[in-house]
Order: C-alpha cells, then sequence, then structure tokens
C-alpha cells in the first residue's frame, strides 16, 4: 500500500509505514518504548529531525520558546512511531516473516544506495544531511518489502481481518468514501515564484470559466513553456493522497474548481473535484476494490497504533524533542 503524495522527506515517507519485524543489531541506545516494541535513539532522532527540517519558515531555534510547534513536534514524532511500533507488534502477532530472497534484496538496496554515490564519502554525507544513519537505512529498506507481506495478510480473501463483497464496496462509493478530481501543476523555483503564480491565477480564472482542464493546461504550458503536468485521478479514498490536495476536493462541490494551492515545494496546483464515472467503477472494478482495502487497512493501523502506551527508559525520561541535534 502507498499513500502516493504525502511526503516530508523521501526517507520519512518510507518509514513512516511500518517497522521492520526482527530487530537489528545497534549501538543506537534504547530511549523509549512503543506497546512492547523498544525506539532506539537514532530511530528517534530521524523522526525528530525530519519533522523540525519539514516544517516551512520554522527555523530550529523557533521550537525553544514555542509551545505550540513543541506539542506539534511531539504529537507527529509520537503518532508515527506509534504506527511503526504497531506494525511490529502485529508482525509478531501473525508470525509474518521475510524470506531469504526478501531479505537479501534489502542487503542489494543498501548496495545500490551506495553505488549510487562517487565514493563513500559522499554517502555519509548524504545519510547525514537526512539524519539517518544505514542501520536505519536498512531498516527502512526491510520494511518497505515487509509491508507488503502485512498488506497481503491482513486483506487476503479467505484468513483477512476485512470481509466484504460487491455490495459493501458499492454502498462505500454510495456513502461518498470515493471521490474523482482532476489537477494541473506547475513547478516554479524561488526566483519565478511570482510570474508561475500568475500563471496559474489565469489558468485558474480559464478553467473556472468553462475552460476543459487538460486542453486549457497543454495551452497555457505551450505558451508559457514551463513545467508541470496534468493528472486525472478516475476514483481515490481517503489516506490516499497529499492531505492538503485531499482536504482541498473534499472541500469543493463536483466540477467546481480549488484555488491556486501550494502542492508541495516548489509547485503549485488547482484542482477541480469531479462526479464519480459509473462506466470506470464498472471496468475497474478491482481497483476500487484494492483502494477500498487500502483504506480499511491504514485505518485499523492507525486505531491500534493510537491505542498503544508511551514510555520512556529512565535515563531519558527528561528528553525533550526539540533539544534533539
Amino acid at each position: 500500500m502507498k499513500r502516493a503524495l504525502r511526503l516530508v522527506s523521501l526517507l520519512l515517507s518510507y518509514a513512516i509505514l511500518v517497522m521492520l519485524l526482527f530487530s537489528c543489531s545497534s549501538s543506537s541506545p534504547k530511549v523509549m518504548s512503543i506497546g512492547t516494541y523498544d525506539v532506539s535513539y537514532d530511530m528517534l532522532r530521524y523522526f525528530v529531525l525530519n519533522y523540525k527540517n519539514g516544517y516551512e519558515g520554522v527555523a530550529p531555534e523557533d521550537f525553544e520558546s514555542d509551545e505550540t510547534l513543541q506539542q506539534a513536534l511531539v504529537e507527529n514524532t509520537n503518532a508515527s512511531i506509534s504506527e511503526l511500533a504497531a506494525y511490529c507488534i502485529l508482525a509478531k502477532k501473525y508470525n509474518l516473516k521475510l524470506s531469504d530472497e526478501q531479505k537479501e534484496n534489502v542487503e542489494n538496496q543498501i548496495k545500490s544506495l551506495k553505488d549510487s554515490y562517487e565514493n563513500e564519502d559522499d554517502y555519509i554525507a548524504d545519510l547525514e544531511k537526512n539524519f539517518a544513519t544505514e542501520e536505519v537505512m536498512r531498516e527502512i529498506f526491510t520494511v518497505s518489502e515487509y509491508c507488503d507481506i502485512l498488506y497481503d495478510y491482513l486483506t487476503n480473501d479467505y484468513y483477512g481481518i476485512f470481509k466484504y463483497d460487491a455490495d459493501t464496496i458499492m454502498k462505500d462509493i454510495e456513502d461518498g468514501n470515493f471521490f474523482s478530481a482532476e489537477y494541473v501543476y506547475i513547478e516554479y523555483n524561488g526566483s519565478d515564484y511570482q510570474s508561475k503564480l500568475e500563471i496559474a491565477n489565469k489558468l485558474r480564472k480559464e478553467i473556472r470559466d468553462g475552460g476543459a482542464m487538460a486542453a486549457a493546461f497543454e495551452s497555457y504550458k505551450k505558451e508559457y513553456e514551463f513545467q508541470g503536468d496534468y493528472v486525472k485521478l478516475d476514483t481515490f479514498t481517503y489516506h490516499e493522497q497529499n492531505e492538503l490536495f485531499e482536504d482541498a476536493v473534499l472541500a469543493l462541490n463536483e466540477n467546481q474548481c480549488s484555488e491556486v494551492l501550494e502542492f508541495q515545494k516548489g509547485a503549485l496546483i488547482i484542482a477541480k473535484r469531479l462526479p464519480i464515472d459509473d462506466d470506470y467503477v464498472d471496468k475497474n472494478f478491482n481497483t476500487v476494490i484494492g483502494q477500498y482495502l487500502a483504506r480499511e487497512f491504514f485505518e485499523y493501523i492507525e486505531e491500534f497504533s493510537s491505542g498503544l502506551s508511551i514510555a520512556f527508559k529512565s535515563k531519558y525520561k527528561d528528553l525533550k524533542y526539540w533539544e534533539i541535534e
């Protein structure tokens, strides 16, 4: 399962998904336990610093005196690491293990990552830039292998925990849990933000006045020579898209166009909500089932993780996340 477009950093997006079943040898001390899972200092630091780094317009020193920022940092970090613990605990519960081939693939990914740099110094420097260690990376790559196993097990037709039939899916669609939308995005850099914003606002007006989004976008792209794309999402459900995009679409009526929005750093988007196409659903029913199961899976993990207790080791009971460097 992938939650497309949700991103603090490339590394963080992988790590938020799940936690590996087996523990790697590590010199990093254990600072806390979530349920029955122990969290290392390196993993905690990895989350904390990536979240701190992900706040637009906020300097690291701003956390020292802003209680609202401090609380947000603690809540975001704890929620993400609780999700990791949930996957680990559930994996043990269902006795799921990686195959030898999958374990080997993890090591191959580490090797491939190293080989993508000119030398080991550059490799280590990039890990440090992302607040990671090789042990953290190994866990993350293991997670990416392991996630599919857990998902397949829990959504299996025979012994999975989510039971459904065609009527269940159709009722879910009728209840408003699936959506359709299209959007365009325009890339910018710091120096041309204002000019790209002006183009985006002109494009939005044309779309709002009835112009077809795809055709209008291609016309503007040719005229103004910018980087960007048009995307149509025939169906999506909760947790599949970037949170800002998802919230923007859900706030719209069918055939209504959004304002120009910051999609992610370096891109502006204009979204338009569309009615669900019944013919598309009929022809792609297996895809819709997969989306339904992915949402049920994610919400199950989210609910489970929210009920886990968090306890710090005595040595770290006074640790303040915003002071981690």
